[in-house]
């Protein structure tokens, strides 16, 4: 048997990189972007878009996604804690 370790390869692209002194944060990103940005598989960022729970840049017939919008996105979907009154 090998010694090499067994990796699982997924089709998940990674995020693009969030570093705001590059200027990486104001391009467009494609939906697999925002999906892995947001943890979510792609269909179901889809299925928000298609809902209009996640606002899009359409260009042409494609649909590009803003960091701010999903930091929004992430924000209003953000449910506080509760404190106990003990």
């Amino acid at each position: 048997m090998s010694d090499k370790l067994l990796t699982h390869k997924t089709n998940t692209p990674t995020p693009p990189p969030a570093c705001p002194a590059c200027g990486e944060h104001d391009r467009l990103w494609r939906v697999e972007e925002g999906a892995a940005y947001l943890g979510i598989h792609v269909d179901t960022l889809r299925d928000f878009i298609k809902a209009r729970r996640v606002p899009v840049v359409k260009v042409g017939r494609v649909h590009r996604l803003r960091r701010a919008d999903l930091d929004e996105f992430i924000a209003a979907q953000t449910v506080p804690a509760v404190r106990d009154a003990g």
